[in-house]
Order: C-alpha cells, then sequence, then structure tokens
C-alpha cells in the first residue's frame, strides 16, 4: 500500500474458500467467512499508516441452534431458539437468518443483534432492512421474552460506523498492482 508516497508492505491472509476480504484506499479492513454449518464470521479492522492492522470488531452470525450452548451465549439462548423455531413454523413470508454477537475490542463490549430475511421466490430471499421488523416483529418479542438485550440491525451497524470517521469508511477501492512475478521454471522430474 502507498502512504505519503512511500510503500508499505501489508498483508491479508486468506486461508479459506468460503470468505471474502475487503480493504478499501484508507486501510479499513471488512472480512466475512463462513466456518460451515450455520456459522459465519465478520470483522472489521483498520491498517495504520505504518502497515499496521487492528481489529476493531469481531462478530460471530449464528444460524442454527443444535442444543448445546457456546461459551459465553448463555442459557438464555435456549429459550430464544425455541421462541424462534415456533415462530418459524408459522411464518411463511419470513425467514429468522442469524443471532449476531458482536465483540466491540477496544472496550470489551459484547452486544447482540439479529438478521431476518425476506422471501421471494420459491428458493430466492433478501435481507430485511425493515426498522420495525427489528423492533416490533414476533422475532424481536422473542428477544424481549427471553430476556436478551440486543441492539437493532440499524443500531449495530451505526455503533460499528461510530469506531471509524465517515470518509476513511467510505474511501474508495484499492488499486491492486502486480509488484513482482517469479517466472522461474518449475524443475521436473525426467
Amino acid at each position: 500500500m502507498e502512504v505519503d508516497g512511500r510503500l508499505i508492505m501489508t498483508t491479508m491472509l486468506y486461508s479459506y474458500s468460503r470468505g471474502e476480504a475487503e480493504m478499501n484506499e484508507y486501510g479499513y479492513v471488512t472480512v466475512f467467512g463462513s466456518g460451515g454449518a450455520g456459522t459465519h464470521y465478520e470483522e472489521t479492522g483498520l491498517v495504520d499508516a505504518d502497515g499496521t492492522y487492528k481489529v476493531l470488531t469481531n462478530s460471530e452470525l449464528s444460524q442454527n441452534f443444535y442444543g448445546e450452548i457456546e461459551p459465553g451465549w448463555g442459557e438464555k439462548f435456549v429459550n430464544l431458539y425455541e421462541y424462534i423455531q415456533k415462530i418459524k413454523e408459522k411464518d411463511t413470508k419470513y425467514s429468522f437468518d442469524a443471532v449476531v454477537k458482536t465483540e466491540f475490542v477496544d472496550t470489551g463490549e459484547t452486544v447482540y443483534s439479529f438478521l431476518v430475511r425476506r422471501w421471494i421466490g420459491d428458493f430466492d430471499d433478501e435481507e430485511v432492512d425493515d426498522p420495525k421488523m427489528y423492533t416490533d416483529s414476533e422475532y424481536a418479542k422473542a428477544f424481549k421474552k427471553a430476556g436478551i438485550d440486543y441492539l437493532t440491525k440499524a443500531e449495530l451497524q451505526e455503533k460499528k460506523n461510530s469506531l471509524i470517521r465517515e470518509d476513511i469508511r467510505n474511501g474508495g477501492e484499492i488499486e491492486w498492482k502486480l509488484l513482482y512475478e517469479d517466472k522461474t521454471e518449475e524443475l521436473t522430474d525426467e
């Protein structure tokens, strides 16, 4: 990456096939990946002017509940998933997508949110952006009934956005350039 006219080496390690990473011109990084079987992860971070990467948030998006409590999730989630399962049996228009557990690295604060999807065809769906879904729906009531404090989807995004200035967050895409290509022929056993 070029910073103030000098080249800074930055490495982004990508070690699995079910994910993606983006970094903008100011070094704001978003990484999203799947652990498989209904658990996904999202990380935001920032590469500073010296090329050092700092994690800002870690999120775990849990789509399924298999009867075991993950460390740190707590007993209340057993009740939550029971309530959600009952709603899912009746609701044919919407689909509960995931409980989102987000840690804010600097403060150590952990908050919860959730995502809902809307069916738009037999096999297609889209994420619901309607604010009422996250405040007045049966899914929102399930969180309240289970005694779990949560942020709405918009509140969670606003809290994450507050960590980085808007101009840095909305910077343009990086133009990647090939600096070196090894054209050495591979040796073969003959």
